[in-house]
C-alpha cells in the first residue's frame, strides 16, 4: 500500500485501521537519510525533514491541475506531515485531563518558570501560563495569555505548541517573545530556530517565521517583517523600548510595568505616534520625559495617573 496525503490525513485524525496504521508508522520510522547525511544526528535529520515538508507544502500553488488535494487546504496537508514527522498523532486539543498548573503575574510583576520539559518562560506582568503538571509522551502544550519570553527546550520528535485567544504557536525549539493580551495584538518575535505561527480565525495562511522577525496577527490578518530582536525582550531588565507605537498602546505597557492605572482624557492623544527608548526609569521620571514630548499634563495620584 502506497503511503499518500489521503491516508496521512486519515491517520491524523485517526482514522486508519490497523493495518494502515503499521504501514504509515513503519514509513515514519524508515531511516532515509542520504550519505551526506549519515553524520547529522537523527534528530536534527528529522528536523530539518519536518521544516522542509512544511515549507514545501506552504510554497505549492493554487493552480495546480484538479487534484483530491483540492478538497483540502494546503496547510490542512502541511499541518498533517509535519504532525506525523514527529512520530505520533499530535492533535489540536487541549492537554489531556491530568493536573492544570496555574502560573500567573500580576501587574508590575515578572516571574521565570521552568517547565518539565526543560523550558524556561520568563513570564511579564498580567500573564497567565497553563501547563500540564508533566508532559505526555505525544505532545508539549501549553495554554497562553499575556507576555511572555520563551526558550523552548530542544526536541524534534515533539513539538511545542502555545495556544492564546487568537493564535497558535508551533516550535521544536527555539527562543522568541510572544506577546498575547486579550484585547491587543498578538505580536511573536523570533531570536532562534524556527516557529509556526497560525491565526486561528484563519484571516491568513499559517506562515514560517526566522530569526530576527516578526509577525503580528491584528484584524486584518498576519503580517511579516524584519527587527531588530533586542527591543523586545527588554522589558525582562525593565527597558522600555516604544516603536512608532500609539500612546493608548504605551500607556497599557506602562500600566502592567508599574502597576498603575492610567486614564487618558485627551481622546486624540490616544491616538499620537511615539519612538523612543528608556532604561529602568522610575514612573514619575517617565510620565514627566513623556508629557515634554507629546506635550500633555498629568497628575499623579497613588497608583492612579490621569493625562489631560
Amino acid at each position: 500500500m502506497k503511503v499518500t496525503p489521503e491516508l496521512l490525513e486519515k491517520y491524523a485524525n485517526d482514522e486508519c485501521s490497523n493495518q494502515e496504521r503499521d504501514i504509515i508508522e513503519q514509513w515514519l520510522n524508515e531511516n532515509d537519510q542520504t550519505e551526506d547525511e549519515q553524520e547529522i544526528p537523527a534528530s536534527a535529520f528529522l528536523e530539518e525533514k519536518l521544516w522542509g515538508k512544511i515549507e514545501a507544502v506552504i510554497a505549492v500553488q493554487p493552480q495546480r491541475k484538479k487534484s483530491i488535494f483540492q478538497k483540502k487546504t494546503t496547510w490542512a496537508i502541511a499541518a498533517s506531515i509535519a504532525l506525523l514527522m514527529c512520530l505520533s498523532i499530535f492533535k489540536y486539543t487541549a492537554p489531556s485531563p491530568e493536573k492544570i498548573i496555574v502560573c500567573q503575574t500580576l501587574a508590575g510583576e515578572m516571574k521565570n518558570i521552568t517547565l518539565s520539559d526543560g523550558t524556561v518562560v520568563y513570564l511579564n506582568a498580567n500573564s497567565i501560563l497553563k501547563i500540564p503538571e508533566k508532559f505526555t509522551s505525544n505532545n508539549r502544550i501549553v495554554s497562553f495569555t499575556g507576555e511572555a519570553y520563551f526558550e523552548v527546550a530542544k526536541d524534534s520528535l515533539h513539538p511545542f505548541m502555545i495556544q492564546t485567544q487568537k493564535s497558535e504557536t508551533t516550535v521544536l525549539g527555539t527562543k522568541f517573545n510572544l506577546s498575547a493580551y486579550a484585547d491587543e495584538d498578538n505580536t511573536l518575535t523570533l531570536d532562534e530556530g524556527k516557529v509556526r505561527f497560525k491565526d486561528l480565525k484563519g484571516l491568513s495562511k499559517p506562515i514560517i517565521v526566522l530569526p530576527n522577525e516578526q509577525v503580528v496577527l491584528n484584524n486584518d490578518g498576519l503580517t511579516k517583517t524584519s527587527v531588530n530582536t533586542k527591543y523586545y525582550k527588554g522589558w525582562m531588565n525593565s527597558y522600555l523600548y516604544f516603536n512608532n507605537e500609539s500612546f493608548l498602546s504605551i500607556s497599557h505597557k506602562i500600566e502592567r510595568m508599574y502597576g498603575v492605572e492610567i486614564e487618558i482624557k485627551n481622546a486624540a492623544l490616544k491616538k499620537q505616534i511615539y519612538k523612543g527608548a528608556f532604561n529602568n526609569p522610575g514612573i514619575n521620571n517617565l510620565i514627566d520625559d513623556l508629557s515634554f514630548v507629546l506635550k500633555f499634563k498629568y497628575e499623579i495620584k497613588g497608583n492612579h495617573i490621569t493625562i489631560y
